[in-house]
């Protein structure tokens, strides 16, 4: 069997772990609305501020802090996720509570981490509106898909691997990498397919 029909079947199993184990369904769901009023809370908060004083750069601190936590969020969930994941494929009942002590023990990695996406996702936003004011919207849009693209898929095994072995930011996305790069099938198939079904979880979770 070819690496990309080794992920189809992974997802394909994936999947059926998802389905024969609801409590997974929690997390994206709880990512989802505490990340909405995360949001709420303070982007409209800079809104507010900005409204009242007319000065655009006092909304800088609530837009940063609040796209922080919101990803913060995201990875916690993320670890708690893939902890009771492993322990449904390896035929043990999982619950919310325990996904959660799980992430909660790696508390100061999901924050490091939640910092690390913070600065490189501003930094790609950076250079696409560099490139737009100086060679227009299409480089901008192709240079900053691309970049998105390599790094989603550097670090795609990134929360598996701080949650499964404990790994600092910098190790997991060199091991991240290397299975990327050893695995490439399994790894790309994955995360296109594993996108599709985290749409379905976190917005159908009632789907059978």
């Amino acid at each position: 069997m070819g690496r990309l029909a080794r992920g189809w079947q992974l997802t394909k199993h994936s999947w059926s772990v998802v389905r024969a184990d609801r409590s997974l369904v929690v997390f994206p769901v709880i990512s989802g609305i505490a990340g909405i009023a995360t949001a709420a809370v303070f982007f409209g908060a800079g809104a507010g501020i900005v409204s009242a004083s007319d000065k655009d750069w006092l909304a800088i601190p609530f837009v940063v802090v609040g796209l922080y936590l919101i990803i913060a969020i995201g990875i916690f969930c993320g670890v708690a996720l893939s902890a009771c994941a492993a322990r449904s494929l390896e035929g043990e009942d999982t619950t919310v509570k325990e996904g959660i002590a799980a992430a909660r023990e790696r508390m100061d990695v999901i924050l490091t981490w939640a910092g690390v996406q913070l600065v490189v996702g501003a930094l790609i936003s950076l250079i696409q509106a560099l490139l737009r004011e100086a060679d227009g919207q299409i480089l901008s849009a192709i240079v900053g898909g691309l970049a998105n693209f390599a790094w989603t898929v550097a670090t795609f095994f990134v929360v598996p691997l701080i949650t499964l072995e404990g790994l600092r930011p910098k190790e997991a996305i060199k091991r991240s990498s290397s299975i990327i790069r050893e695995r490439w099938g399994e790894g790309v198939v994955g995360a296109a397919s594993i996108g599709a079904v985290a749409f379905v979880v976190g917005f159908l979770p009632a789907a059978r």
